[in-house]
């Protein structure tokens, strides 16, 4: 494993156990390693809790995909306390029941602060995990941020995420199945904070025939957001 830069594990019935020997000192993995995909694996909060303990440096890692993996708001923590995660650009927590609890951890995590995408679909999500980023600046740097299929996210989570001064360089916004009106796509696309936003994703949502340029007709956006 020592001269790894990619290594995918998905779907491999990994367990607690099973990551607390792949972040062990006798693992193999080392400072090469950019890529890793564990999602769809069974680690739970206990794996993240042996990630966190884990003596192991991987300066290089900067992706990590951790997608339905059992983990709650608790592992979530144990996550942002992972000193090996400290270079992390592109995080996938998808299907994984976080919560807003689990928002409130990495948006104040100083491991996470270097993050550009973040994919947190069908999380749990509602609006006090959207305050949360509000409030803290964490989230700086992202350029894609994707919330799809949190039901609790409605026009008034859509207020928050347009006045967000910290997402001043989201690029892409992806907000399918959500639970937003055209008054939210209304407070998105009018935002004058969210100005290099160029993709919006909003497919799955009740928003009644105004679609596409039917809203940027509408709203009155500029010409170089694109609406899906």
């Amino acid at each position: 494993l020592q001269s790894l830069i990619k290594l995918s594990l998905t779907g491999c019935s990994l367990t607690p156990e099973s990551v607390k020997i792949l972040f062990g000192p006798n693992s193999g993995m080392n400072q090469h390693l950019v890529k890793l995909n564990l999602s769809q694996n069974m680690i739970g909060n206990k794996g993240c809790q042996f990630i966190m303990e884990a003596k192991i440096k991987l300066p290089k890692l900067t992706k990590l995909n951790i997608k339905n993996c059992e983990i709650g708001a608790s592992g979530a923590s144990f996550l942002c306390n992972s000193q090996c995660l400290a270079n992390i650009t592109c995080l996938d927590l998808s299907d994984n029941p976080i919560s807003s609890a689990g928002c409130d951890f990495i948006f104040t995590s100083r491991i996470f602060s270097q993050l550009e995408i973040l994919k947190l679909k069908s999380c749990n999500i509602g609006l006090q995990g959207i305050k949360k980023m509000h409030e803290n600046s964490v989230v700086k740097r992202l350029v894609n941020l994707e919330l799809d299929h949190n039901k609790a996210l409605n026009n008034e989570s859509m207020e928050y995420i347009a006045s967000n001064p910290n997402l001043i360089n989201l690029e892409l916004l992806s907000l399918v199945g959500v639970s937003i009106s055209i008054k939210g796509v209304e407070k998105l696309c009018q935002s004058t904070i969210l100005n290099k936003l160029t993709t919006l994703k909003i497919f799955g949502n009740e928003i009644g025939r105004l679609v596409g340029q039917d809203i940027q007709k509408q709203t009155k956006i500029r010409k170089n957001l694109t609406i899906l």
